[in-house]
C-alpha cells in the first residue's frame, strides 16, 4: 500500500499525484508524456514513467507509485505532459522529502515500547558497543516486532485491534446450528458485516447475495472468537424455515452440502489493552535477540577475559562469555525458563481445551 508524498517514508511505496487546475477548473490535458525521477542529491536518474505506468484518477489528476526506498532520500519527480494535440510539451516538477520513521510510528501495532522493555527488562546492562556506543534503535525495534509476531502466531491473537475480511465455506450442517463460524483471529471487538458471496459471477466479479443484518450477528464470547447467525424480531420477514428446521435464507438446493468461500465475514479484533501476562511474554522473547548480542560484547567481541598490566600492576576480568555460552548466559536461561512455565497457561487461558472428534 503506498502513501501521499506528504506523508513518504522509507519502506513503504509512495503516490507521486500531478493535479493541473486553471483558473481554479480542473485541466483537462491530452497526456502526460513521462515522469522522470530524480535522486534531488546530485539528480542522477532513478526511473522514468511511461505509458501504463501513468494512471488517470480524474481529469487533470495523475500519479504514479514508486518503489520503496531503503534509506532517507530526497526525491525531485519532474512531469512532461501535453495539454492539447499537436502542440509543443510543457514541464512541472515537484519534491519530496523520504523520512526514516519515527520510532513511535515503527512500532506502530506492536504489543510494547523501546523504553519499556529496557526499564523492565534490560536494567542495568551495558546496552552499548566495544567503542561505547548505544546499541542502535532498530535493535530493539526488531526484537519487539519479532516477539509481538511470534506471540501471536502460537497464540492465534491479534494483540493490538486490526480490521480483517475473510472467507468461510458454506457447511449445512454449522448454517442450521444458527450460522456457526470460527474465526482465524481474537478476541473479537466487533463483527462489521456478514455477507454469502458468491466468489465469481458472469461478469468475473464476486457478487453478493445476501447482507445479513447487524442485529443477527451474534458473538456469545468475544475471546472465543465464535459467531452465530441468530433471527430476531424484525428479521424473521427475511427467512423461511425449511425442512431441518433451516431458519435461514435457502442457499443451496437440500441436496448440496457445502460450497466453498461463500461467506465473507469482515471484522475487528484484538486487545483494546493488552493484559499484563501478554506483555510479559513478548518482553521476555524480546530480550533474549537482545541480550544475545549484549553478552558476547561484555569485554569484547569473542573475548571471554582481558588482563591488563602495567607498572607491577595487573587487573584481570572473566566472563561467563566462551564459544558456547553467553556472557549473560543466566539472565537468558532465566527468561527461557519463564516463557516455558508461562506459554502452556497462556494458551489455556486464552483456547481452553480443544477437541477433535474423528
Amino acid at each position: 500500500m503506498s502513501v501521499a508524498r506528504s506523508q513518504a517514508v522509507t519502506g513503504q511505496s509512495i503516490k507521486l499525484s500531478l493535479i493541473l487546475n486553471e483558473n481554479g477548473a480542473p485541466l483537462d490535458i491530452f497526456e502526460v508524456v513521462r515522469v522522470e525521477l530524480f535522486d534531488a542529491n546530485d539528480m542522477s536518474i532513478i526511473r522514468t514513467f511511461t505509458g501504463a505506468d501513468i494512471t488517470q484518477e480524474d481529469i487533470g489528476n495523475y500519479y504514479v507509485e514508486t518503489d520503496a526506498f531503503d534509506r532517507p532520500i530526497t526525491l525531485v519527480d519532474r512531469w512532461t505532459y501535453r495539454e492539447a494535440a499537436g502542440v509543443g510539451t510543457s514541464t512541472v516538477q515537484f519534491s519530496t522529502a523520504v523520512l526514516a520513521p519515527s520510532i513511535d510510528d515503527r512500532l506502530t501495532g506492536m504489543a510494547v515500547g523501546m523504553d519499556f522493555l529496557k526499564t523492565n527488562y534490560l536494567f542495568g546492562l551495558d546496552l552499548s558497543d566495544d567503542d561505547g556506543n548505544p546499541f542502535p534503535d532498530e535493535m530493539f525495534i526488531s526484537a519487539i516486532r519479532y516477539a509481538t509476531a511470534f506471540l501471536e502466531k502460537k497464540l492465534d491473537l491479534m494483540l493490538t485491534p486490526k480490521t480483517i475480511t475473510e472467507v468461510h465455506d458454506y457447511i449445512l450442517e454449522e448454517y442450521r446450528q444458527f450460522g456457526f463460524f470460527q474465526l482465524d483471529k481474537r478476541p473479537l471487538n466487533e463483527v462489521i458485516s456478514v455477507n454469502a458471496v458468491y466468489p465469481f459471477s458472469s461478469t468475473g466479479d464476486s457478487k453478493t447475495i445476501i447482507e445479513f443484518p447487524k442485529s443477527m450477528i451474534s458473538v456469545p464470547i468475544p475471546e472465543s472468537g465464535q459467531v452465530q447467525l441468530v433471527p430476531n424480531q424484525g428479521s424473521m420477514s427475511q427467512f423461511m424455515i425449511g425442512r431441518g428446521a433451516d431458519y435461514l435464507p435457502l442457499i443451496r438446493n437440500g441436496y448440496a452440502g457445502n460450497y466453498p468461500a461463500l461467506f465473507e465475514i469482515t471484522y475487528n479484533a484484538g486487545f483494546k489493552e493488552i493484559p499484563d501476562d501478554l506483555k510479559h511474554c513478548v518482553c521476555l522473547y524480546a530480550s533474549l535477540n537482545i541480550l544475545d548480542i549484549a553478552g558476547d560484547l561484555i569485554v569484547g567481541a569473542g573475548i571471554a577475559s582481558k588482563s591488563v598490566s602495567i607498572g607491577g600492576l595487573s587487573q584481570s576480568i572473566n566472563t561467563t562469555s566462551s564459544a558456547t555460552n553467553a556472557g549473560y548466559g543466566a539472565r537468558i536461561l532465566s527468561y527461557q525458563k519463564q516463557v516455558k512455565v508461562l506459554l502452556p497457561t497462556l494458551e489455556r487461558y486464552y483456547h481452553g481445551l480443544r477437541m477433535t472428534v474423528v
